[in-house]
């Protein structure tokens, strides 16, 4: 039996997750924090999931709870709820760690408290999950919705999280290879239906890489040849550099610095702009010294 205080997106899709498996939980238990949430998952399930009438007796029906709230609603929320020595704890809640939870549930041994960075696409069973600390149970459990990915400690799970909010530079970057296909004239649904399976297959090979990074995938590409080129173009363009800064900026910003973008290492992009800067400025200058120099010798005349 599992337990769930707080049904969010992220929450949802775990519990669909666990649901659609092909040995699913014999119980889920749900909170009614969100009753709408809560209530459409009750119906797609079952027998499976049913929804409990406070945050309490979801603790008083089963031992292995998720908790998935705001971390501003931590504080409210916990310090109302009763929890025992036996409870374990999978924390979804951002940014709050282990060592704050364990301040709002005393009685729940360290050990038992574990956070979990899981992604959407664990609602198909093909979603990456951080986990801190490695923790046998929830780390067979996620890796049963794709892949669990287990850190030494939770400044290596913040810094590893910065890499989720590349997620959304992913669909751009595939959004712009479709706009530029029918602008060569394909139709949207074949365009649509080839970038996204090839996308897929190709992000099939980086995570079968295995453990020493992608650069055999990069030096397999054939010297001078199409795949080569693109890469050679963008590189010297500066787009791998864009990259790597932006990821500076968002991990400056997770870390709760407010000026993030004054983190933001500079690129190529930066450089160029700073030289353009330079050269039209030296000839603003130039442009104001011949213009002196003409006008002194209208004066002399």
């Amino acid at each position: 039996t599992i337990g769930f205080v707080g049904i969010g997106t992220i929450n949802s899709a775990v519990i669909t997750g666990l649901c659609t498996l092909p040995n699913p939980p014999t119980k889920v238990v749900l909170s009614p924090r969100n009753a709408q949430k809560a209530a459409d998952l009750a119906s797609r399930f079952p027998g499976i999931v049913t929804v409990a009438s406070s945050n309490q007796e979801v603790l008083d029906t089963t031992q292995f709870v998720f908790l998935a709230v705001l971390p501003k609603q931590v504080p409210e929320v916990l310090s109302s709820l009763s929890f025992t020595p036996e409870h374990f704890v999978v924390s979804l809640v951002a940014g709050v760690s282990n060592t704050k939870l364990s301040e709002f549930m005393p009685t729940v041994p360290t050990s038992n408290i574990v956070r979990a960075v899981p992604l959407p696409p664990v609602k198909d069973q093909a979603g990456v999950t951080l986990v801190y600390p490695n923790s046998p149970v929830p780390v067979a459990l996620f890796d049963a919705l794709g892949t669990a990915v287990a850190v030494d400690s939770e400044k290596t799970m913040s810094k590893m999280q910065v890499t989720t909010a590349m997620m959304g530079t992913y669909y751009a970057f595939i959004h712009s290879i479709h706009s530029w296909q029918i602008e060569q004239g394909v139709d949207s649904a074949p365009a649509s239906k080839y970038v996204g399976a090839l996308m897929h297959s190709i992000a099939n090979d980086g995570k079968l890489a295995g453990t020493e990074g992608f650069d055999e995938l990069i030096l397999e590409q054939t010297p001078g040849g199409l795949n080569e080129q693109g890469i050679r173009e963008l590189t010297s363009a500066g787009v791998m550099d864009e990259f790597k800064a932006t990821m500076s900026s968002i991990d400056a910003r997770w870390s709760g610095l407010a000026e993030a973008s004054e983190k933001r290492p500079a690129t190529i992009r930066d450089k160029r702009e700073a030289k353009a800067k330079l050269i039209w400025a030296a000839g603003g200058f130039m442009a104001g010294v011949i213009a002196t120099v003409a006008v002194l010798k209208a004066s002399r005349k």
